[in-house]
């Protein structure tokens, strides 16, 4: 996700530090559960609950409906900052988010998708 840097003075030692725990791994790790894990993880769960995780072409069906709710949960999110009300929506959904909702989806580990937006975070604040 490209994001422009506010503009002023680099933060520097310990601020440096803060921001970097705040901004990436807090805010990273907490963008990365709601945005593509717990989508992902309730309507796989929902799926499997009726039996279409397992067979063919099921498990293709439910995955495509996960990685749906996890995209409509992306730009609900991004539509929240000014920055991301234009075509921008696009390159953040389709350049990088969705792929981590999809690393998260075919490992089942929550850390392909929380390690993904800590990185996409790492001391960049989102746009407002």
């Amino acid at each position: 996700m490209m994001r422009s840097r506010p503009s002023g003075p680099r933060p520097h030692g310990w601020r440096l530090a803060g921001t970097l725990a705040w901004e990436g791994v807090v805010y990273g790790t907490t963008e990365g559960l709601l945005l593509s894990v717990l989508p992902v993880l309730v309507v796989w769960q929902a799926f499997a609950a009726h039996g279409w995780s397992s067979g063919t072409g099921k498990p293709l069906v439910a995955g495509t409906a996960a990685i749906l709710a996890s995209l409509a949960m992306i730009v609900i999110h991004h539509l929240g900052y000014r920055g991301f009300r234009d075509p921008a929506i696009l390159c953040t959904v389709m350049g990088g988010c969705w792929l981590l909702s999809l690393a998260y989806l075919l490992t089942a580990s929550p850390l392909a998708a929380v390690g993904g937006h800590i990185v996409l975070h790492r001391g960049q604040p989102p746009r407002r």
